[in-house]
């Protein structure tokens, strides 16, 4: 209070610098004892034409304004650049978030225009009150009659504050679930959809724990997936996610039973729901939704199994395996061998029923992939489950050549120590030595070479097409 009391020393008469004086003894008095003085000078003022309402407008002094507003003190006196304390007032929330300047708006707002005014931005007195978070002004608004605008419901959900939605759930529950009904159904609109799809979440959340009939709740979710349906109703399928909730998610499985699987799919390969910490929520959901639903169909799950092993889902690929998916049918080991994944590959070799020596589409075994990857410890851990060394692909290339034609000299001395065949051929009589000159890979070259490999006219005719003139030249000069 005493800031605001010293600006009366600006004032260009002497009687507001004797008051300044004043107010500079009276520090530690409490506020109602300097009543009289500060209602007998409210309306001096300075060279710019303020006075005390601007200067507590300007400051945030909120109990000075709830004083001078009490004492009918002209709150529309214009200063010499024709403002008023009220746009005093917003200039500072533009400035900056001042939640005490947000609160004298929702005063003064009221006290101008009424109750349920709107400002030049559409906000009443109740929303502005909301912003600064002053939950007793917030509630004598509602006590008072303050209708609830087009924004309230967005304000409440962005502000995330408890003690507002329990606020309003006491004193406005019916209009506050059709609030947040509408909201949903109207949420692809919204720029920041997504961040919205969370804010709302813990919103359904606490309403949930509060309300006995959770048809409503089913009713903001449906909303939700219609205004989303062209991204695969993506935002009702965010909002069960985000709750952390099964009761939620038990009804967002009912909501869209004939297409759960489709969803999960969609889930697993969301790049959103595979960053941190999002991915643990995702699998968790996964498992609850295939434990819960039978029309998730095996197809699915088959999808489902794939990408959790890409994307190095353990505990998710061991839920599928206890469940019984087909891991041999699959062809998984290739998959899990290409990203590198050791522990996958570990936990699909000890699975029952499983040949080390399956192949993909490409006939490549998880040997060679691994190899044509560089992934020496899955290597040997395949080596050491018995998996053929040698071999081939449907083009006939063994673990061995794809290591050379990708360069990856560990692999090869891995493969040659382990006793692989070094001097195969494939149907066009290509070796290893053809496919490293052709990959471009030099020191690859030097090292098949010391391994015994003759040069031949198909190396020098790939070592032309890979392009790397510094190996043609060791070529031809041999």
């Amino acid at each position: 209070m005493y800031r605001l009391f010293i600006l009366l020393a600006i004032v260009g008469s002497a009687q507001a610098k004797n008051l300044a004086q004043q107010v500079q003894s009276l520090q530690g008095v409490p506020f109602q004892t300097m009543k009289q003085m500060i209602v007998d000078n409210a309306e001096m003022t300075d060279d710019l034409g303020r006075g005390l309402f601007h200067y507590a407008a300007i400051f945030g002094n909120v109990p000075l304004v709830k004083f001078l507003l009490k004492h009918k003190i002209n709150a529309n006196l214009r200063d010499k650049e024709g403002l008023t304390p009220f746009d005093h007032a917003q200039q500072g929330v533009q400035d900056e978030t001042n939640l005490q300047q947000m609160l004298i708006i929702s005063y003064l707002l009221e006290h101008q225009r009424g109750i349920n005014a709107h400002d030049e931005h559409g906000w009443t007195p109740l929303l502005w009150a909301m912003a600064s978070g002053n939950i007793s002004r917030v509630e004598k608004l509602l006590e008072n009659g303050a209708e609830l605008s087009r924004g309230t419901i967005d304000v409440l959900i962005t502000l995330q504050d408890e003690r507002l939605w329990q606020l309003f759930w006491q004193h406005r529950r019916s209009e506050i679930i059709g609030g947040i009904v509408y909201y949903a159904g109207q949420i692809d609109r919204l720029g920041t959809s997504r961040r919205r799809t969370k804010d709302i979440s813990a919103f359904l959340k606490f309403m949930l724990t509060r309300h006995g009939d959770n048809k409503w709740i089913r009713t903001v979710l449906s909303r939700a997936y219609k205004a989303s349906v062209g991204v695969g109703g993506r935002y009702a399928l965010d909002m069960a996610l985000h709750s952390q909730d099964q009761e939620v998610w038990q009804i967002y499985c009912d909501l869209i039973q004939h297409e759960i699987g489709r969803r999960l799919v969609d889930l697993t390969e969301s790049e959103f729901w595979n960053a941190r910490p999002r991915r643990q929520i995702r699998d968790d959901f996964i498992k609850f939704a295939v434990n819960n639903r039978t029309e998730v169909k095996t197809s699915n799950k088959q999808k489902l199994l794939v990408l959790a092993i890409k994307l190095r889902r353990t505990s998710l690929v061991k839920f599928f395996i206890d469940n019984g998916a087909d891991i041999e049918k699959l062809k998984l080991l290739p998959v899990a061998a290409k990203v590198g994944a050791r522990n996958l590959v570990e936990m699909l070799v000890i699975a029952d029923g499983i040949d080390i020596d399956q192949s993909g589409a490409d006939g490549r075994t998880a040997l060679g992939v691994a190899a044509y990857y560089g992934h020496d410890n899955i290597v040997k851990l395949l080596l050491k489950k018995k998996a053929k060394i040698d071999a081939v692909d449907k083009r006939g290339k063994t673990a061995f050549m794809l290591a050379a034609y990708r360069g990856q000299l560990s692999t090869v001395r891995l493969l040659h120590d382990q006793g692989a065949t070094i001097d195969a051929l494939t149907d066009g009589a290509s070796d290893a030595l053809t496919f490293a000159a052709l990959g471009g890979h030099y020191q690859m070259v030097k090292l098949l070479i010391k391994y015994g490999l003759k040069v031949t006219d198909k190396t020098l005719e790939y070592a032309r097409l890979g392009g790397k003139d510094r190996i043609i030249s060791f070529l031809e000069e041999l």
